[in-house]
């Protein structure tokens, strides 16, 4: 098997099912990631992509678009294949580049996650808002004591952190939500039909127990919190910058207050942000 490994185009590597780590990668595997033969033995799957879940992937019949890490740390977007060698202890991973005309035109993806960025949900809110949609929630969630993992961990290990951040994000809303990388530690999210803070209130309080759980990348545990401000529209707010300062002056609201979350009012939600706020 390993001649055809070793003659395939494909970047192929193998690895350890159970533990991630893998054992051999091909010369294709080599020239596309920047590992030597060597190095690839101290890399993980969970190393090369922050969103690894062999329980979730190891069956997957086609292939996933999705990034992986270079060795200098830039992202690089394939397409992403793993498969499970029989008696299911071995996992066999081909990664493909993806063809430049598939990635998403310039403007509407953010480069790290691969979520939406700030201009396409703006743009996204504001449609929103100019068809006088049903009623629906938009919240701003912002990372507590990120700086602090960078510092510790560095800026490589804190990307992942904000990979592995979106896959939950997007792994825990409905399919018809939207949420985006906002910018730096902030994510926001669109809730489609949700009628009264309550069930905005409940979703986020969702998210914000998936972010709690810790993550486990490069052999280290890393755990993270996240304070949330919720907005529910029912037909009050005309542009997107109105909706979002809302949202957001209700995040912080939350973090001075010690609450994971705070629905906005314009009682409780002072127009400044507090300088204490992390």
């Amino acid at each position: 098997m390993r001649l055809l490994i070793d003659l395939s185009e494909d970047a192929i590597c193998v690895a350890d099912i159970g533990t991630g780590r893998i054992t051999y990668a091909n010369r294709a595997a080599e020239s596309l990631l920047g590992y030597s033969n060597e190095e690839w033995q101290s890399i993980t799957l969970g190393d090369l992509s922050p969103g690894y879940d062999s329980h979730q992937t190891a069956n997957e019949a086609g292939f996933t678009e999705t990034r992986v890490f270079h060795r200098d740390g830039h992202l690089i977007p394939v397409w992403w294949r793993l498969l499970v060698s029989p008696p299911e202890t071995t996992a066999i991973l081909v990664l493909r580049i993806v063809p430049i005309l598939k990635l998403p035109p310039e403007g509407g993806e953010d480069p790290l996650t691969g979520l939406p960025n700030r201009l396409l949900f703006e743009r996204h809110l504001q449609a929103l808002l100019d068809g006088r949609s049903a009623s629906f929630a938009v919240l701003f969630l912002d990372l507590n004591g990120f700086k602090s993992v960078n510092d510790t961990f560095g800026h490589r290990l804190g990307d992942q952190v904000l990979c592995e951040i979106s896959g939950r994000l997007r792994r825990n809303l409905r399919p018809d939500d939207l949420v985006a990388r906002y910018g730096g530690d902030e994510f926001t999210a669109i809730l489609h039909h949700v009628e009264n803070a309550a069930g905005a209130a409940s979703a986020a309080d969702r998210l914000l127990h998936r972010i709690d759980e810790p993550f486990k990348l490069a052999g280290l545990t890393v755990t993270v919190s996240a304070s949330v401000g919720i907005v529910v529209s029912g037909g009050e707010y005309r542009n997107s910058a109105a909706i979002l300062d809302a949202a957001d002056r209700a995040m912080y609201h939350a973090k001075r207050c010690g609450t994971r979350y705070a629905v906005f009012s314009e009682d409780t939600c002072p127009p400044f942000r507090s300088e204490t706020a992390d």
